[in-house]
């Protein structure tokens, strides 16, 4: 995973449970548990996004989507963020990122 030590979250794997699309595609938060067991859950929150990417990679089997790889690229809408996990490919046009722990 690229990037993922960039987000904090520690060296074990993490898991998006859900992906939520905000004033229509303006923003997208990505609902995740980091480590299998522990599923301690995080937001990964990207704001003032300009173009958006889904490309799913199953036909809807999977409810839990295990996090493969990350690239944040670059905010201020210069590099996309790619997310790519066993059921999807996200890529993200953005202007900044911001994860929290709930």
């Amino acid at each position: 995973m690229d990037d993922y030590h960039q987000l904090g979250v520690g060296d074990s794997a993490s898991i998006v449970s859900a992906l939520e699309v905000l004033h229509w595609g303006g923003e997208l938060v990505l609902h995740c548990l980091y480590h299998p067991r522990e599923r301690r859950a995080y937001t990964l929150h990207f704001m003032h996004c300009r173009n958006v990417q889904l490309d799913p990679l199953d036909n809807g089997t999977v409810s839990e989507a295990s996090l493969i790889g990350i690239t944040l690229g670059s905010g201020a809408h210069q590099k996309p963020a790619i997310v790519t996990t066993n059921a999807f490919e996200l890529s993200i046009l953005y202007e900044k990122w911001e994860l929290k722990w709930t």
